[in-house]
């Protein structure tokens, strides 16, 4: 007779684990930005603030952290912090339409408006048919008094 263990890949003990570290670790990171976002939409801005930070811990780079605590800062107001974060989340993943958002409305909030203009710019590449961000810029484009580009946007919102 011949040994069947040659024939056959036996299932170990280690094979029937839930799954690997790297999954738990997302897994554990996503519930957090979820508890994070939803803490953030009750207003529960320092709440959010440690959960986003804890994703921070474990991930230095992740972008639904970043732009996490970027919204939380600009709950409280502090648009020079929030920037930052929505500046850190940017160098890693460019074309976030959440950290260009908010960034823009930083930039807004502290009458930096052509820099709000640039950003909100960037954004409209990648989604050019949103009404708040082309109502935004035309806005900003009042600010700076340059009503022809003004105008020609509000148009394009009607």
């Amino acid at each position: 007779m011949s040994d069947m263990s040659d024939k056959f890949d036996f299932i170990t003990d280690e094979d029937l684990t839930p799954g690997t570290e790297e999954d738990e670790l997302l897994n554990e990171i996503s519930e957090l930005s979820k508890r994070g976002y939803q803490l953030l939409k009750e207003n529960l801005v320092e709440e959010a603030e440690a959960c986003f930070k804890e994703i921070l811990d474990k991930d230095v780079l992740n972008n639904y952290a970043l732009v996490g605590l970027g919204d939380a800062a600009r709950k409280r107001a502090d648009y020079r912090q929030a920037v930052i974060y929505y500046q850190k989340c940017l160098e890693t993943h460019p074309t976030n339409n959440y950290a260009l958002f908010g960034l823009a409305d930083c930039y807004k909030a502290l009458r930096k408006y052509n820099q709000a203009i640039r950003i909100w710019e960037e954004y409209l590449i990648h989604d050019d048919s949103n009404i708040t961000v082309l109502t935004r810029v035309a806005d900003a484009y009042r600010k700076v008094r340059d009503f022809k580009k003004s105008r020609e946007i509000y148009l394009k919102v009607i």
